[in-house]
């Protein structure tokens, strides 16, 4: 009876020393929908290759969402994650966005149709992503070269340096802006490239 009597308290003790746990992780997509309405452009005769891999910095391939703190520092908001990875994607969703904007038969990704012919290859590196300081917007930096898989035009590089405002800076109003700012990518690639 003693013996029983003492594991219930060591039991009893233990429960109650290990708090209060943890809020189950909270996860968050970045959605098909662009978030703007618009106009497609003039369907151009040329097809785009994007090209796989749409290269990452390195902390945007992990799960957990990051967070600017300070000038230079960076903290990951451990409770806050991502759903899918961030390099399936972007690549996904930039090759959406950029059918949304030119038509769906002029832009293909992955492996190209028999008979296809394309105009250009697009190659697109994202050097920054990520929310400002005061987490009022997110900040993308990208770079971008198209070239002529015939070899008839010069390779073209643009480097796009953009911001997208964000509605509030909760996690979720963040993860808009991150859309946000890949359907701007999307837009300013058109453009230039035209």
């Amino acid at each position: 009876m003693k013996k029983t009597l003492l594991l219930v308290l060591v039991l009893g003790l233990a429960a109650c020393s290990s708090g209060p746990q943890a809020p189950p992780p909270r996860y968050y997509q970045l959605r098909l929908a662009a978030p703007e309405a618009t106009q497609a452009a003039p369907r151009s005769s040329a097809v785009w290759q994007l090209m796989a891999p749409v290269k990452l910095p390195e902390y945007l391939e992990r799960d957990v969402l990051w967070l600017p703190v300070g000038g230079s520092g960076m903290q990951p908001l451990p409770d806050h994650r991502w759903a899918e990875p961030l390099d399936e994607a972007v690549p996904r969703l930039l090759l959406h966005d950029l059918a949304q904007l030119r038509g769906a038969d002029r832009v293909v990704g992955g492996t190209l149709p028999s008979r296809l012919s394309v105009g250009r290859q697009l190659r697109v590196q994202i050097l920054e992503l990520s929310a400002t300081p005061d987490r009022s917007a997110v900040h993308l930096v990208a770079r971008a070269t198209a070239s002529d898989p015939q070899g008839t035009a010069p390779l073209q590089v643009v480097d796009v340096d953009l911001s997208a405002p964000s509605s509030g800076s909760d996690p979720d109003a963040l993860v808009g802006a991150h859309r946000l700012a890949l359907w701007k990518l999307a837009q300013e690639l058109v453009r230039r490239l035209a």
